[in-house]
């Protein structure tokens, strides 16, 4: 009798432990650390033209933000072969070539000048609406989960080419 009932409380934890434990898990991973992520990775998923290609991976941001924070942190314990540039804290007269260039923001006319300043530059935003200001990619939600938006038309402007891996896993958006 004793042996049955030490079976059904083993068993009882064990299924209340392995529900929760994944669940606890998954929620201590941020909207904006995956963000993050999805950034580092994206340059693995890219082929860029012959005169934009370096050794270095460069990561821009526009602003300080969560995002960018994280960015900061992934490539300072990853990377030797990346770089992560702050573009509100830098010289704008100095030379700088963006491979991920991440625009916090929506507004049209900044969209259109960085990707003249940048142009072999993938530029990557937040909603669907920065897409349709001419960014290239964009995060959004779909069913409560983080997921690309991709715009065909603006990143063959730049010459960068995206594989498959990246096309599969991603939403594209309806370009006319």
């Amino acid at each position: 009798m004793m042996k049955g009932r030490f079976s059904w409380r083993l068993l009882v934890i064990t299924v209340v432990w392995l529900s929760w434990a994944p669940s606890r898990a998954w929620a201590a991973v941020s909207d904006d650390q995956l963000k993050a992520v999805y950034l580092y990775r994206f340059p693995m998923l890219a082929d860029w033209p012959r005169e934009a290609s370096d050794k270095v991976t460069q990561y821009c941001i526009t602003r300080k933000s969560s995002i960018g924070d994280y960015l900061s942190e992934i490539i300072a314990s990853k990377s030797s072969s990346a770089r992560f540039i702050d573009l509100s804290q830098s010289d704008k007269t100095e030379s700088t070539i963006c491979h991920i260039l991440y625009v916090d923001g929506q507004d049209r006319a900044h969209v259109v000048e960085l990707a003249k300043r940048y142009p072999h530059a993938l530029t990557i935003g937040t909603g669907v609406q920065f897409v349709s200001l001419g960014g290239m990619l964009a995060f959004i939600k779909v069913n409560n989960r983080i997921k690309p938006l991709i715009s065909r038309n603006n990143i063959e402007k730049s010459g960068v080419r995206l594989r498959a891996q990246l096309l599969a896993i991603s939403e594209l958006a309806e370009e006319k």
